[in-house]
């Protein structure tokens, strides 16, 4: 493949294909009620589909290499307010991010024990809704773009 061949539509389906296949990982660990890496997984899967958009949307894009949703998300919404529909979802992840992977100093908690099957439920959808938002984004963006 030349390097021509990667196109912004390209990059981008590439992104929000990896997010779809992240989003299915994350409902076999739900059934398998690995809550806490259901949530993480799914965030995981909203990050990759903000990170589409970045992709679909910028002419060169810098500082892909953190994770931080919330960011995405507000470097996103100037260039497309349709994002606003799925702010809530994207605040979602605050809580979601290394936090489920980690003990907490605290009081010493391990992810597994602060995650339960409502936060997965809700993880979940909130990933299906940012992932179809942006699919219907870079399915439409040459109207946006113009």
């Amino acid at each position: 493949m030349t390097m021509g061949a990667h196109t912004p539509e390209r990059r981008a389906q590439a992104w929000l294909d990896d997010a779809s296949y992240d989003l299915g990982e994350a409902y076999k660990l739900f059934n398998a009620e690995s809550y806490s890496w259901a949530c993480f997984i799914a965030s995981t899967a909203a990050e990759k589909a903000l990170k589409a958009l970045i992709y679909r949307f910028e002419n060169d894009p810098q500082d892909m290499m953190h994770h931080r949703i919330i960011d995405y998300y507000t470097r996103l919404l100037p260039a497309i307010p349709e994002l606003a529909d799925v702010e809530e979802q994207v605040f979602t992840f605050r809580q979601y991010d290394s936090f489920v992977r980690y003990i907490v100093d605290t009081d010493l908690s391990a992810a597994r024990s602060r995650y339960a099957k409502p936060q997965a439920e809700q993880a979940l959808a909130a990933s299906e809704q940012i992932l179809q938002a942006a699919r219907s984004i870079v399915a439409k963006a040459s109207e946006i773009l113009s």
